[in-house]
């Protein structure tokens, strides 16, 4: 009688076969789990682009790409884009100023877009641009008409005075202090009328130059630019004078 087990001779096979697939698939774990062992030392990778376009990732840069744009990746999350690699490095000072430029870059344009709107909403065509550039001149016109009243009135008494005095001169008499001081204060009126005079002109040189840009500015939002946007006619102002 036999004693052998059913199925004894599956069992021992499969025995066998667990004996060699065991080891097998022990040395692929070990061998598996050393990637991220090496990898977690610093879990940075490279990545480039060759010159066939081609994108690659390793955890060391090739040489022949260290001075050519690439990036680098932390858990797969972009840490720093190295655009150009000759560059010299920022110090935290110019890092710093460069923040404060883009801030203020940023509230130059809101400023502009506000401003924008308003001037859609203040004007409904360059008609009526110019139309309020002109009642600005006129009334400069009118505070030049008084300013020159005042001066032909001041010239009137300055004339005069000094036609005393040099009346009391060929008399013989002597100069009239009074009559001094007169014509010394009706030539100060005179040069506070010019300055007034100049100031008028260089007042109406400013409204010109403010409407004539409102107008120009104006005609850019007509033609489709967008309200903060700048205008590719305008001159590049520098700003590190």
């Amino acid at each position: 009688m036999s004693t052998s087990t059913p199925f004894g001779g599956i069992v021992i096979a499969m025995a066998a076969r667990k004996s060699i697939v065991w080891p097998s698939l022990l040395t692929l774990l070990v061998g598996l789990a050393a990637v991220p062992a090496a990898l977690a030392q610093e879990n940075l990778v490279y990545r480039w682009v060759d010159e066939e376009g081609k994108v690659h990732y390793n955890t060391t840069l090739p040489p022949a790409y260290a001075n050519r744009p690439h990036q680098i990746l932390r858990n797969g999350i972009v840490i720093k884009t190295i655009d150009d690699p000759t560059a010299p490095e920022l110090t935290p000072e110019q890092i710093e100023q460069e923040k404060e430029q883009a801030n203020s870059e940023d509230a130059q344009r809101e400023r502009q877009m506000r401003a924008d709107r308003l001037l859609v909403l203040k004007y409904r065509s360059e008609a009526e641009i110019l139309e309020a550039m002109q009642v600005e001149i006129d009334n400069l016109a009118y505070d030049s008409r008084i300013i020159e009243q005042g001066r032909l009135s001041v010239m009137t008494s300055l004339t005069g005075q000094i036609r005393e005095a040099a009346d009391r001169q060929r008399s013989g008499l002597p100069a009239d202090s009074e009559i001094g001081q007169n014509i010394a204060q009706l030539r100060a009126r005179l040069a506070q009328g010019q300055e007034s005079r100049d100031s008028l002109d260089k007042r109406e040189r400013q409204i010109r130059g403010l409407f004539e840009s409102e107008l120009k500015r104006y005609r850019f939002l007509l033609e489709g630019g967008a309200p903060g946007a700048i205008d590719p006619s305008e001159p590049v102002s520098d700003t590190g004078s």
